[in-house]
């Protein structure tokens, strides 16, 4: 049993009777199909939905496979795409799978092994996207910090201490230690470890001594 509601496929095919059958069994095993007679077609749609995978015919009679890849994969973030093909050689598979292709499928497609692959690359759609929800809200949260908070937070991620962040920075311990405390409740912290989560998950990793303009902002100093 497939979980494929709310699961669209783009289904790209110049060949009517194979897409067609491809697009009846998908439709049984409950996705939403949208169907494609060409990579023209496919992108003269605009972006793509965010629920979306491709399944993609190498074999196209509008234009090569290979551009309108490379043309998806320029997409921010780009969709899953499985390829296809009829005894398709082999170095074509390989230069799919080189241009951001997840799997490469030879037809006729077996039913069962079709279904695995998009079930993979949905799996993989839905952790990428568990993963950019958590960098949004993790950026959000560093945006209500005010430009000093932000500098206590560089030298935190950066492993100092109070005293070190305090001599850095041209203010007291004392000043560190309310800066830090503002910056943990602003963002839900309960510990230092939470802090350090929230900034690694928001993409700090390494900080200099000084405080890094891209962390610290424009925001007057608190």
């Amino acid at each position: 049993m497939h979980d494929a509601a709310h699961r669209l496929v783009y289904l790209v095919d110049g060949d009517d009777f194979s897409r067609k059958i491809t697009a009846d069994l998908l439709g049984k095993a409950g996705f939403l199909v949208r169907e494609c007679d060409g990579g023209g077609a496919l992108l003269r749609g605009g972006a793509f939905a965010d629920n979306a995978c491709i399944l993609l015919d190498l074999n196209l009679r509008d234009c090569s496979a290979m551009q309108v890849l490379r043309a998806i994969q320029a997409q921010t973030p780009a969709p899953f795409v499985i390829v296809t093909a009829e005894n398709g050689p082999v170095t074509a598979a390989v230069q799919a799978m080189k241009l951001g292709a997840l799997d490469f499928l030879v037809k006729p497609l077996a039913g069962a092994r079709l279904l695995q692959s998009l079930d993979e690359a949905f799996r993989q759609l839905a952790s990428r996207k568990r993963s950019l929800d958590s960098l949004r809200e993790a950026q959000t949260r560093l945006g209500c910090l005010t430009r000093r908070e932000k500098d206590v937070l560089c030298g935190l991620v950066h492993g100092k201490a109070n005293k070190v962040i305090a001599h850095c920075l041209g203010i007291s311990p004392r000043t560190v230690e309310i800066h830090r405390a503002n910056l943990m409740s602003k963002l839900g912290a309960a510990n230092l470890s939470e802090v350090l989560r929230i900034a690694f998950t928001a993409g700090i990793t390494a900080i200099n001594d000084e405080p890094d303009e891209n962390i610290s902002g424009r925001e007057a100093a608190a």
